[in-house]
């Protein structure tokens, strides 16, 4: 026995209702709420909304190692997680929503990362005998730093070999990490792609959706900022105490004591014990998430395994319980058909909903490159869905998506240079927003045409694009005589009331909102978009008496 029992410090603050203690009260800690428990002068924040209890950890190298806690473990480049995401990815292939590993072939460039002994350094591989081989796949931020890439100088250089001295920190981990799986090969697009060729980087653009989703898994470097910060290390210490537990021999050995916090799902919102991984920003990292099957995801604080089966799982010690929020995309996307499985008609529009939704808050370093960076998810979606996609928008469900629109308190500007017709909300660089479904449809797509800047690439970027809609319309002066009637958002700040303005009307949602847009009147008998209306008002109805629908082009 140890010579002094051990003593819980509760630190105790009011509840939420709580009343004045009886004098002498036998437990007055009932009407009390505990704010943090104190271990060995180690202090544990306590939230009575959230923790319900702390979890308990053996310590390496200690008689509690024996002991059925699981090992406090933070160092994300130890072998043993190397075996334990191994051990996961054999067991994906039995998971029934997940896809059958056939060895893939390869994409035309790849890191050979040679061996661990580092006696075979790396070196860039060529594909040019439709080789196949396991590879891993690399989900990063470049940041502003200068890092190694492939040019057309430097080809013929870097298949000979790599420095990895010259190599960026995060590229260096990925190159560990892969060979800690035993795994030859890595995808990483500074490499991979000969970043001084137009013709390369597009053909290479257009086959980062199957890149992705036939790599064994993807190694998403969350929590780098940039190429140089790296991710391989020790992770940030929890909110933990130190506590001796009584042994059956009558001694005591430490363990750590870690109060659970709940997270959101990593490439979602903020959550509001983190700032959010510096992925769950970047425009391009969004396909990459949803396209890759397996993904290893390296945060400040731990790893985590996704697949399509297992939504989020700490690899090493974890004082948090993850609640997934984004949409992954239909097992079907990566082979693997049920029954039980397919999608409806509704849940592929709350699908892309909720995909504008999150894609359209993210950062670009290039404006233009809003297309492009979802070409794979366009282009694999298009494939199960049956459906083409003009601009960001399914025709199957385009009247239902057409209603986008910007918060008011958004400083949105037109995209400096031509990104998408007005009336997709790829014409904006703002996050948007996607009224209810409609559960009437007043409008009608007659013609939907993009015409892309290379013709070689459908999916990148555009030159050009009409919508022909058969609507009701009417003028904005009849709009601003009732502007009670009906309330209206411009998508980016204008000073006057256009005078060439339309209200076009698209239909009614399932939360009885009558929904339309606004155009401007700009040449001929063509329009550009400028905004959304709305209205819940009933005798709004008459604004629409004696109008006939018309054809409307939209550019």
């Amino acid at each position: 026995m140890p010579d002094r029992p051990l003593r819980l410090k509760a630190v105790l603050r009011d509840g939420p209702n709580a009343v004045p203690s009886k004098t002498n009260s036998e437990y007055p800690i009932d009407i009390l709420r505990i704010q943090s428990i104190e271990v060995a002068k180690t202090s544990i924040p306590i939230d009575p909304s959230i923790h319900r209890y702390l979890r308990l950890y053996s310590i390496p190298n200690t008689p509690s190692a024996a002991l059925s806690f699981p090992p406090l473990k933070t160092d994300m480049s130890d072998a043993l997680l190397f075996e334990q995401v191994a051990h996961l990815i054999r067991q994906c292939q039995h998971h029934p929503s997940c896809p059958d590993q056939p060895i893939p072939r390869l994409p035309k460039r790849v890191i050979d990362v040679g061996s661990r002994d580092r006696r075979r350094p790396p070196r860039l591989h060529v594909n040019t005998s439709a080789e196949r081989a396991r590879y891993t796949a690399l989900s990063y931020c470049w940041g502003a730093i200068q890092q190694l890439t492939t040019t057309r100088n430097s080809l013929a250089e870097l298949e000979q070999e790599i420095s990895e001295e010259n190599l960026s920190k995060t590229i260096r981990d990925a190159i560990e990490v892969t060979r800690g799986l035993g795994i030859q090969y890595l995808w990483a697009d500074a490499l991979c792609i000969i970043q001084d060729s137009g013709i390369d980087k597009t053909t290479e653009i257009n086959s980062m959706g199957k890149i992705y989703k036939n790599a064994t898994v993807t190694i998403a470097a969350t929590s780098a900022k940039t190429a140089a910060d790296g991710f391989l290390g020790l992770t940030q210490p929890l909110a933990e105490g130190l506590a001796p537990f009584l042994l059956r021999d009558c001694s005591t050995s430490p363990i750590k004591m870690i109060a659970p916090q709940p997270e959101l799902y990593p490439g979602q919102a903020q959550s509001r014990f983190q700032d959010p991984n510096i992925l769950d920003t970047r425009g391009w990292a969004l396909q990459e998430f949803l396209l890759s099957p397996r993904l290893l995801l390296f945060g400040s604080e731990e790893v985590l395994w996704q697949c399509q089966t297992e939504s989020l799982r700490p690899l090493l010690a974890s004082s948090r319980t993850y609640y997934p929020e984004i949409t992954r995309l239909p097992s079907s996307v990566f082979g693997v058909a049920h029954p039980l499985m397919q999608n409806s008609a509704e849940d592929n529009v709350k699908i892309w909903e909720r995909f504008i939704t999150d894609y359209s808050k993210r950062q670009l370093m290039l404006i233009e490159d809003r297309l492009p960076a979802i070409a794979g998810i366009i282009s694999e979606l298009g494939h199960i869905w049956q459906d083409t996609c003009f601009a960001g928008l399914w025709k199957k469900f385009m009247i239902h998506h057409l209603g986008w629109f910007t918060l008011p308190e958004t400083e949105a500007v037109p995209a400096s240079i031509y990104t998408a017709p007005t009336w997709s909300w790829l014409s904006i660089s703002c996050p948007v927003l996607i009224p209810p479904p409609l559960e009437s449809v007043d409008a009608e797509v007659i013609e939907c045409v993009v015409i892309p800047l290379m013709l070689t690439s459908p999916l990148g970027r555009l030159q050009n694009g009409k919508l022909v809609l058969r609507a009701l319309g009417i003028h904005g002066r009849k709009v601003e005589q009732n502007q009670r009637l009906l309330s209206f958002y411009f998508d980016y700040k204008i000073d006057a009331f256009p005078g060439t303005a339309w209200f076009i009307k698209l239909g009614r949602t399932q939360s009885k909102m009558t929904i339309g847009l606004v155009l401007r009147s700009i040449r001929g008998r063509k329009y550009e978009r400028i905004g959304y209306w709305s209205s819940s008002n009933n005798l709004a109805r008459v604004l629409w008496r004696n109008v006939f629908p018309r054809n409307w082009t939209i550019t």
